[in-house]
């Protein structure tokens, strides 16, 4: 079409009720032309109602198309990480020879008793829900031994990890925090703002209360790699009471 048609057929399409935007589309005309032709022709009410409705409807579409395109990612990404850590697993609790993944050098045996530990360990007290790794205690043996457990697995410095203090605030005024910092052998700049409570402690009844210190680590996919290593864990032990176990030489 010449100039003169492309401008009666955008012209028509105006007057049918059409945007700028869809008529761009249709005629592969920029806005900037349609502007200058189209500037005398108004819209109706109906017309404008219509327009708004087609709006609302492609807005509609485009979040469901979003939401599926987000869920789809979503389920990719926990397939991957389920994925390598079943090979980790594997490699773990399976007693052949191999190449561990993993930066700190165990014997075989010290190995897989510390990565069953913490999965277990983080099974009885750690958060399943938050989408991230959390994992509180008041005993700094067992503390100490998650820390491990993260260096070790996660290939996290105990450098970089973050901690949160929660206490009763009646022992505001004195510095548990510091104490949870000798003991652990962490830095001051890990801890994050405490948390205080009102319930459950009665101060004069608990002399050697420190409290509770929370092992905190944001990153999404090391909360996924952990959840499916207790999962698999779980299926492994069923396994090896059913007789049934993959996992077995």
């Amino acid at each position: 079409m010449d100039n003169v048609q492309l401008k009666n057929r955008a012209i028509r399409l105006r007057e049918e009720g059409y945007s700028y935007s869809e008529i761009e589309r249709a005629l592969f005309i920029p806005k900037s032309t349609l502007s200058y032709w189209l500037k005398g022709i108004s819209l109706n009410s109906d017309q404008i109602i219509g327009l708004k409705k087609r709006n609302l409807e492609k807005g509609s579409r485009g979040r469901f198309s979003n939401s599926i395109n987000l869920k789809v990612r979503k389920v990719h990404r926990e397939q991957v990480a389920h994925s390598r850590a079943k090979y980790e697993f594997d490699k773990i609790i399976n007693p052949v020879h191999v190449h561990y993944p993993f930066t700190t050098v165990i014997g075989d045996t010290r190995l897989n008793n510390l990565f069953v530990t913490g999965v277990s360990l983080y099974l009885a007290h750690g958060g399943k829900t938050g989408g991230y790794f959390q994992f509180m205690s008041s005993d700094h043996q067992i503390l100490g031994i998650m820390i491990d457990w993260i260096e070790v697995f996660l290939n996290i410095d105990r450098k970089s990890i973050k901690y949160r203090l929660i206490i009763h605030e009646s022992y505001k005024d004195q510095d548990i925090e510091g104490y949870w910092i000798n003991v652990l052998g962490i830095n001051k700049e890990n801890m994050q703002k405490s948390i205080f409570t009102t319930k459950g402690i009665e101060r004069n009844k608990r002399p050697a209360y420190k409290g509770s210190i929370g092992i905190v680590i944001t990153n999404i996919e090391v909360f996924r790699r952990v959840m499916a290593w207790q999962n698999l864990l779980i299926k492994y032990y069923k396994g090896v009471s059913d007789g049934e176990s993959e996992l077995l030489p």
